[in-house]
């Protein structure tokens, strides 16, 4: 018969009483961490994805060092220009443009740019965003060396953005890092 008394009967006695607050605290413990994994591995692939974003944005960017001599300064903007906009509305985010795929046009366009980024240059990254996130060709129309806008591509239509201001804005880039 065991003393009511006893400290080693007193001790079971509490571990018993606490077994369900301890199975809630490991609950809650392994819970939590396995919602730190979780988030941490999002903003992982969403950091990672914003940081081959801001390459390709700088990528984009330098085009305005390298017009290419066949081209006037405003036909080159105008490219630019709408060469921005198709990689801020699709390749910002991972679930358009998948960051493996953004990753690997990135690098081959900044080789393409250092060895003199020209009109096929433009229509060969576009033609890459479309192979990587099919939906993106909804963009199609404001393609810049498409034939719906030659006319304003010819005509040298820059959208209000100079090709100074996407040297400035490059200058920024880098100024930055």
């Amino acid at each position: 018969m065991s003393d009511p008394h006893n400290s080693e009967s007193r001790r079971r006695t509490a571990r018993a009483d606490n077994l369900p607050f301890r199975v809630f605290m490991w609950v809650t413990i392994l819970s939590a961490l396995g919602l730190i994994v979780f988030f941490g591995s999002h903003m992982y692939r969403f950091h990672r994805h914003r940081r081959i974003s801001d390459r390709m944005e700088t990528a984009i960017t330098r085009l305005a060092l390298h017009r290419p001599s066949d081209l006037t300064d405003d036909q080159w903007a105008y490219c630019i220009l709408y060469t921005w906009n198709l990689h801020t509305g699709y390749g910002g985010v991972p679930s358009y443009v998948p960051t493996d795929d953004l990753e690997r046009i990135v690098a081959e366009f900044e080789t393409r740019i250092d060895a003199g980024p020209d009109l096929a240059t433009i229509d060969w990254l576009w033609e890459e965003y479309f192979r990587a996130y099919p939906r993106a060709r909804n963009y199609n129309k404001y393609w810049p060396t498409s034939p719906d806008y030659l006319a304003r591509f010819e005509a040298g239509d820059h959208g209000g953005y100079p090709l100074s201001y996407w040297r400035s804005k490059y200058e920024q880039r880098i100024g930055n890092k």
